[in-house]
């Protein structure tokens, strides 16, 4: 549009000249010295705009000469700008396809591109996880190195780098000074979150995983299993830290019911046990047993057994007892029984319940158990038959062990 306007322009100001130049026909007299020239007022005028439009289009063709230099620089960069850009993309596909050794070719170019500009930290970036993925570490720690001189802008990437690095090899103040210096730049970066709550989960510090549990879950960086599988570390790690009652209350109160009566049920009471609250294990394991049948707990409450006073023995016995109503034919339940009655000189019982478990399920254990009640009633040669077979047993399952293909 501005062009098709100039172009009525010029042609109304020639139309206009014409009509002048018909219409006026003076002269114009100029004075050299004691000369004096005259010419037409038209061929003057003609003249100086023929003279200014020379001038007018050396200037161009001076200024287009003396630019070249200028023209040929500013096409070289934009060349070596396109194929920089060019190179970075290649680069990070070949990184995300896996194929590391292409990675650092393409950021090789890139870095010998001396128009690359802000592009080489990225490159950079590429070739170091490329050469920390392909194992090649002096190749990293150059990239990494290098990448150090840039501003501090670039850096997050490269202590994310060392701190995985560190973390991988078990140098956890490492990792934390890595993370320190990475949360200067970014402190709420949810990477650093992931990493830390990896080092927590290695070094067992229960509230700092289960801090970053509560946050990376809601920032949806944390599936559900993982969080789950975190959380019972922590919970574990609070466990072992409660080394007394008032402790051990104090823990249970921070673990969240679902978790005390699940995957952490024999853990707890195993832990009653280690501080000598062998009453709160017995309680625990006869309220657990029956919603959840897990033979662990039946193996702890023969260990607490011994410790209960004769009134709370009796009504063990009784309870567990009652289970069989529910599971009649439960191996391990019939086992136990018979462990009970046993230690409670019962002998009859435990005979009867050891034979009950040996008909469901023939064990070493249920035999030595059952050998050792029959010594007990002076039975010797049905003792010294059970223990036998219980040898066997155990000689059959060790020549197994040796040579599985057998």
């Amino acid at each position: 549009m501005r062009s098709l306007i100039w172009i009525i322009i010029l042609f109304a100001l020639a139309a206009g000249i014409a009509v002048l130049a018909q219409n006026y026909s003076g002269m114009a007299h100029i004075v050299l010295g004691d000369t004096l020239y005259s010419m037409n007022l038209n061929t003057l005028i003609i003249g100086m705009l023929l003279l200014w439009l020379l001038l007018y289009l050396l200037m161009k063709l001076t200024k287009t000469i003396a630019g070249v230099p200028g023209g040929f620089r500013r096409m070289n960069k934009k060349y070596h700008l396109r194929k920089a850009d060019s190179e970075l993309n290649e680069a990070g596909m070949a990184f995300f396809e896996g194929r590391y050794q292409k990675t650092r070719q393409f950021a090789q170019k890139l870095l010998d591109n001396k128009q690359a500009g802000d592009k080489l930290p990225l490159a950079l970036i590429f070739a170091a996880y490329a050469a920390q993925e392909s194992g090649d570490t002096a190749a990293r720690n150059q990239y990494l190195d290098e990448l150090a001189q840039h501003s501090e802008k670039y850096q997050l990437p490269r202590h994310l780098l060392l701190a995985e690095d560190a973390l991988a090899k078990g140098d956890y103040a490492a990792v934390n000074t890595q993370l320190q210096a990475a949360r200067k730049i970014s402190p709420d970066l949810t990477q650093i979150a992931k990493i830390d709550l990896r080092r927590a989960v290695e070094e067992q510090e229960a509230e700092t995983i289960l801090k970053h549990c509560t946050r990376l879950l809601k920032n949806g960086a944390l599936s559900l299993k993982e969080a789950a599988a975190a959380r019972q570390v922590a919970y574990r790690a609070m466990l072992a830290e409660a080394v007394d009652a008032k402790s051990m209350k104090r823990c249970l109160k921070k673990i969240p019911e679902e978790e005390r009566n699940g995957l952490l049920a024999v853990e707890i009471v195993r832990r009653y046990c280690a501080n000598g609250q062998f009453k709160e294990a017995a309680n625990k394991i006869k309220k657990r047993y029956p919603l959840d049948a897990n033979p662990e707990l039946l193996r702890v409450l023969d260990d607490v057994f011994p410790y209960l006073s004769e009134k709370e023995q009796g009504k063990t016995l009784e309870e567990a007892e009652g289970w069989l109503k529910n599971t009649p034919r439960d191996a391990d339940l019939l086992l136990l029984l018979g462990q009970l009655a046993q230690r409670k000189q019962l002998w009859g019982k435990a005979q009867g319940y050891l034979e009950a478990a040996l008909s469901l399920r023939d064990s070493v254990v249920a035999r030595l158990q059952l050998s050792q009640v029959l010594t007990d009633m002076d039975r010797i040669e049905e003792a010294e038959k059970q223990r036998r077979l219980a040898l066997e047993m155990m000689a059959a399952a060790e020549n197994v062990a040796e040579d599985p293909t057998t």
